[in-house]
């Protein structure tokens, strides 16, 4: 349980199986005592699997202290792979052509852009400054994790051997990790279709389509530009529907 930065480990209901929080905070979330209780508190439970989730960088570093049982891991977004979790360069404005596994000191450059950085973020962590971007919270996880030392850039690729399956969005992330582990499956994310089901052939909508990009569209990664480009050419030939966009921040633009 872990409620600085991104909050995790809350349970708000009551479940029907036991749990078990470890309570940690922005000092004691480093891989040593994350690593120990852990191990601690699974020898005391003997699980038949652990299931790793969240964790970013720490996701890492925790393989080893677990290899005494089956592990699968679960990748989110690119997580151990990208420093930002988007895969993309902002300012060449294109996908990245390279990983952090492979090369480490190029994607902390691309994140940490001075060398006050790092410094800086240290300090607000240790100050408890508020993180209004998820600056704080990576750099948190990225020196808890001891992710920027040469052990742990060394060790990566053959932790990332440890677990007996990791389970992927994508191809495209199956392709990149496929070199460290052999057993990579690709589970996408799942549709509720009792309440999502696709229209019949020959059903007439009772009110214009609605479209839904679930993307931020104020993040250019994520393509706006292109549904806003093809919204234009569905409204020229004369077609009626709503566009409905998610954003982080509030957006400014010009309907067509």
């Amino acid at each position: 349980r872990f409620q600085d930065y991104y909050p995790r480990g809350k349970v708000e209901t009551d479940l029907s199986f036991p749990v078990h929080p470890i309570a940690f905070n922005r000092f004691t979330y480093n891989i040593y005592l994350v690593g120990r209780r852990l191990q601690k508190a699974l020898r005391a439970f003997g699980p038949d699997l652990v299931f790793i989730g969240d964790g970013y960088f720490m996701k890492g570093a925790l393989l080893p202290y677990l290899a005494e049982w089956p592990i699968v891991l679960r990748f989110y977004a690119y997580e151990l792979i990208c420093f930002n979790l988007h895969y993309y360069l902002y300012r060449e404005g294109q996908v990245c052509d390279g990983n952090f596994i492979e090369e480490p000191a190029r994607c902390h450059r691309c994140w940490y852009t001075s060398w006050l950085s790092l410094p800086k973020h240290a300090l607000g962590i240790l100050a408890g400054v508020e993180d209004r971007h998820p600056a704080l919270h990576f750099s948190q996880e990225y020196l808890g994790s001891l992710a920027f030392t040469r052990y742990y850039r060394t060790h990566l690729a053959q932790w990332l051997g440890i677990p007996r399956a990791i389970i992927v969005y994508n191809p495209f992330i199956q392709g990149l990790l496929s070199r460290y582990n052999s057993n990579i499956r690709i589970i996408p994310s799942g549709v509720d279709i009792r309440r999502f089901a696709p229209r019949q052939s020959g059903d007439e909508p009772d009110s214009p389509a609605a479209i839904l990009m679930t993307g931020r569209v104020n993040d250019p990664l994520k393509g706006f530009p292109t549904v806003r480009e093809a919204c234009d050419r569905l409204h020229r030939e004369g077609l009626e529907f709503k566009l409905l966009i998610t954003s982080a921040y509030p957006v400014d633009f010009e309907a067509p």
